[in-house]
């Protein structure tokens, strides 16, 4: 429906580059512009509001003469929680809230698939059918989103991932906040790896223990609170393993508000 480095501290130092600021912004719906209520989701006009500074985001972007492009799953209208007029309420709530506030998108894409699908994220099929839509190149997009799900949707189709710890990615920044790493960092794939190594060696690993010796060979050094954090991460979402494993190195930001303000910086992840 078409409607190899560490975790770093500083932005200057963190996987960017110098090109155009995307063209087309991708953003997720629950959690990322509005608040995120929890299973089974947003089902009535007045359960949804709007997150701080997402609207502004938004506005920004679009003065900037980018293109905004929702991309969000509804597996509620799927699951007949809730039906396709009142889904439609929903949206158009979300329409006048951000009309409010001089804010608003050019596109809405939906996958209602209550099962998984080729639409459906982590699958890459309405990130693709967005850069079609705007004739958009993967290289000049950039995926904007609370979960993991919303960063392994961007890398399989090819566009940069902005991963914010709202929403469902409270429990990132939580794990962050831990080991006071500033935001915005980068999760990389060394750290990662370190971290499942100790996981795999030392279960119930502490705070003091990390680093110690005996836990991992044949290892890039890492930092330990880039490691506590990540161990962190990883205790926190159990169940995303491999989700995390496909989307890192991705990109760590606040809120939408930050991850758009960067990226307007024309500082692409790569």
């Amino acid at each position: 429906m078409v409607l190899g480095p560490l975790i770093l501290h500083l932005p200057t130092m963190a996987m960017l580059s110098h090109s155009p600021a995307p063209r087309l912004f991708l953003l997720d719906r629950d959690g990322c512009i509005n608040r995120d209520v929890g299973a089974p989701g947003v089902l009535t006009p007045e359960a949804l509001h709007l997150l701080p500074g997402a609207a502004g985001a938004i506005r920004r972007i679009r003065a900037a003469g980018h293109r905004v492009a929702i991309v969000t799953n509804q597996s509620c209208r799927g699951k007949g929680l809730l039906s396709a007029t009142q889904l439609d309420a929903v949206h158009e709530r979300l329409r006048l809230l951000l009309a409010e506030r001089a804010a608003g998108w050019d596109a809405l894409f939906v996958c209602e698939d209550a099962q998984p699908s080729a639409r459906k994220k982590p699958q890459p099929g309405m990130l693709l059918e967005a850069m079609a839509h705007f004739e958009c190149s993967p290289g000049r997009c950039v995926m904007i989103g609370d979960s993991w799900t919303d960063m392994v949707a961007a890398r399989r189709a090819g566009c940069p991932g902005a991963l914010v710890t709202t929403g469902h990615g409270e429990r990132v920044g939580a794990a962050l906040s831990e080991y006071a790493i500033a935001l915005p960092c980068t999760l990389d794939e060394a750290t990662l790896r370190h971290a499942e190594d100790v996981l795999w060696h030392h279960r119930e690993v502490s705070r003091c223990s990390i680093g110690a010796g005996g836990v991992a060979t044949n290892v890039p050094e890492v930092r330990e609170d880039a490691l506590g954090a990540m161990l962190g991460i990883l205790r926190n979402y159990p169940a995303d393993t491999e989700l995390i494993r496909e989307a890192v190195p991705v990109r760590v930001y606040s809120s939408l508000q930050q991850a758009a303000d960067e990226q307007l910086g024309a500082k692409l992840i790569v």
